[in-house]
């Protein structure tokens, strides 16, 4: 190999440095867009998975922060609002189930909401079932010997949400938590009911 070397003349050697260099620092920008593709691949999936608003994100049970009266369960695009102890009875609830849409970032809304009320029937009496039954604004969904359920009419609807109100009820924004490996919380804006603003956790 020095034998071969020392055949090159002084411009060759330098030429062939030349060549060395050009081809050392191709390799370098190779290896340099490699990790920059690399590096862009990483910061886009974990964009995707923490801002844009899949319905995974907030899927469970969801209890409101401060009691249990409010309760919310979403499953797919299947979403679940429970107020309960409805006139401060435990064994009636008043249900809300709609289908979950996304709207923006980590922010969701429900559609084809029906509302209805579900009737612990070991807690009530007979008599108040029978009442229940016979309320033109109820009809009857599902009866069993431990739970009765009443959907609310059409005409129902409208008189206990009118102008659409139905559609507007539920806006939630997922808030993520400030600290390491914290929960993070669900938040209701609903101007219908008591108060505004209602956390929730899992």
């Amino acid at each position: 190999m020095d034998e071969c070397e020392n055949l090159l003349s002084e411009e060759e050697e330098l030429e062939l440095a030349e060549l060395q260099k050009k081809h050392n620092g191709k390799k370098y920008i190779e290896f340099g867009l490699v990790f920059i593709i690399l590096l862009s691949v990483v910061i886009l999936s974990w964009g995707i998975i923490n801002y844009a608003p899949f319905n995974y994100k907030i899927e469970g049970v969801w209890t409101e922060a401060e009691s249990s009266t409010y309760k919310i369960e979403n499953n797919n695009e299947k979403t679940r609002f429970e107020i309960r102890k409805i006139q401060n009875n435990p064994n009636l609830t008043l249900v809300f189930e709609g289908v979950l849409r996304p709207v923006g970032v980590n922010r969701y809304k429900t559609k084809n909401v029906q509302p209805s009320l579900e009737v612990n029937k070991k807690g009530v009496s007979n008599e108040m079932i029978e009442e229940l039954k016979k309320i033109k604004f109820y009809q009857l969904k599902s009866d069993d010997s431990e739970k009765m359920v009443l959907n609310y009419t059409e005409e129902a609807k409208k008189e206990a949400f009118p102008n659409n109100q139905l559609e507007k009820m539920f806006y939630y924004e997922l808030v993520p938590s400030n600290k390491k490996n914290g929960e993070s919380q669900l938040k209701l804006r609903n101007k219908t009911f008591a108060k505004e603003t209602i956390l929730f956790n899992k």
